[in-house]
């Protein structure tokens, strides 16, 4: 006799096991110096881009990549071939913005990034998350979900940052920057 009952438990638990094995928890890079989360690479670029013009490079990527650029760059040092960065982007389960500073570091035929410095807010509600690092959210787990802090908020950072990287990767490793013709 066939219990309908026990096949609809059995279901469950097929289902249950099935989502639990693929909710896989994003670990987000750290560095293992300062034990903060941080995304970073050095990437060789054709040897004739000079630092020069990948640091122009750069400078077109910060204006393409970001609302105002003005506002984004805190520091723009051209002989070093520095361009630091302070940007956000939204998250939509918390509802809140996460923020974070990017470093852009150019050499000739070469340049190195790093994502840092990540930041939960939540401007309307005024509550924050606070720095991703830590164990639970500042504002607690009444305001913010355990799971939204834990899952949601590392894959929507882990999935913005590589987008911004492959974005990077792509403006910079391109030929070099031509003038207009006229």
């Amino acid at each position: 006799m066939k219990n309908p009952f026990l096949h609809f438990i059995i279901l469950v638990l097929f289902v249950s096991i099935s989502i639990k094995i693929v909710a896989q928890e994003v670990v987000l890079p750290h560095n293992q110096e300062t034990g903060l989360i941080e995304f970073t690479g050095l990437v060789k670029v054709d040897s004739s881009l000079t630092q020069q013009v990948l640091y122009a490079k750069a400078r077109e990527w910060f204006a393409n990549s970001f609302k105002s650029a003005k506002d984004v760059i805190q520091m723009d040092d051209k002989v070093a071939g520095i361009i630091v960065g302070k940007g956000n982007f939204s998250e939509r389960k918390s509802g809140g913005i996460i923020n974070f500073t990017l470093k852009v570091q150019v050499k000739d035929g070469r340049y190195k990034y790093w994502f840092s410095n990540f930041i939960h807010e939540e401007p309307l509600r005024g509550y924050s998350g606070g720095s991703l690092e830590n164990e639970k959210p500042d504002c607690g787990y009444m305001l913010m979900f355990k799971r939204v802090w834990k899952e949601y908020i590392p894959i929507a950072v882990n999935l913005h940052v590589n987008s911004m990287i492959q974005s990077l990767k792509d403006g910079l490793s391109k030929g070099s920057i031509e003038m207009d013709k006229w």
